[in-house]
This record gives structure tokens, C-alpha cells and sequence, in this order.
């Protein structure tokens, strides 16, 4: 995604500090994706959790902007 964005990254995952499994059928592992982007030349704009109400599995946005 880094490679042939153009200034942004917008990047929705299954939130895991840990890269754990949440759960198993199917099998789903979450990520700290805000974690991972640190390793690119990025701002993060935002990281933010998904409302309970609208996905209980807990996704986090992550907007990012390249630099």
C-alpha cells in the first residue's frame, strides 16, 4: 500500500496489541497496525477504535499520510 499510494493510507483491521488470535471460525488474527506504519515514513493521523455498537470485534482505523 506504501508503494503506489500518493500521500494517504487509510487501513482498517481487527485490533490486536499483540498479533493475537481472536478467533476460530474462521481463524482471525488481529494487528497494531499503527505499530507496523512506524516503520515507513508516515504520520499518523488517526487511530482510532471502530463504536462497539457498529462492529464488536474491535477494528481500529488507521489514516495515515506519507512524508
Amino acid at each position: 500500500m506504501f508503494r503506489v499510494s500518493k500521500k494517504y493510507i487509510f487501513n482498517i483491521e481487527l485490533f490486536s496489541e499483540n498479533e493475537q488470535k481472536l478467533g476460530d471460525n474462521p481463524i482471525t488474527y488481529g494487528r497494531n497496525m499503527k505499530q507496523y506504519w512506524m516503520n515507513y515514513k508516515v504520520k499518523i493521523i488517526s487511530n482510532v477504535d471502530m463504536h462497539e455498537e457498529i462492529d464488536p470485534k474491535k477494528s481500529r482505523f488507521t489514516l495515515l499520510r506519507k512524508i
